[in-house]
């Protein structure tokens, strides 16, 4: 059985939110991507971290995140999520 893609609205904030760790060290920072990763936006937080978005059009979406460690390397982002905007 095929499970939907979850949906937001256009000009409706959604909250984003997740969990980040680093085994070696510490979360530095939280970067989220709502274009399939071509522009990336610091989230709030670190370990437990938020960010806040706004669709600005229809569509679908890949919505990914990728954390950064205390020392500055950047971690690779996952497959993402897909969102549908209605």
């Amino acid at each position: 059985m095929a499970v939907a893609p979850p949906v937001a609205f256009v000009n409706q904030p959604v909250t984003i939110s997740g969990t980040a760790t680093d085994s070696a060290g510490r979360v530095g920072a939280v970067d989220v991507s709502t274009d399939g990763g071509q522009i990336w936006n610091p989230a709030s937080g670190r370990e437990q971290w938020t960010y806040q978005w706004t669709p600005t059009q229809t569509g679908t979406v890949t919505i990914k995140r990728r954390a950064i460690d205390d020392s500055g390397n950047i971690g690779q982002p996952q497959a993402g999520l897909t969102v549908v905007v209605m």
